[in-house]
């Protein structure tokens, strides 16, 4: 499972191609880990990159998810 598996053009999300490359680099890390993505965390992650969630919008989320 990569990016390609999902229709998504980062550059046209409006990511400059340092963000790609570090995207590309943290869900590199996660494969490698075992750690799967779907195209939801994929969709959170390009909000982050753009500056439309911080990282503890998403912590929150996720903990107001599984605490109800």
């Amino acid at each position: 499972m990569g990016l390609k598996k999902y229709s998504i053009d980062l550059k046209k999300e409006g990511l400059s191609q340092g963000s790609i490359n570090q995207m590309r680099e943290v869900l590199g890390t996660m494969s490698v880990s075992g750690m799967y993505f779907d195209e939801k965390f994929l969709m959170k992650m390009i909000k982050i990159y753009k500056g439309e969630l911080t990282t503890e919008d998403v912590r929150t989320e996720i903990l107001r998810n599984y605490n109800s």
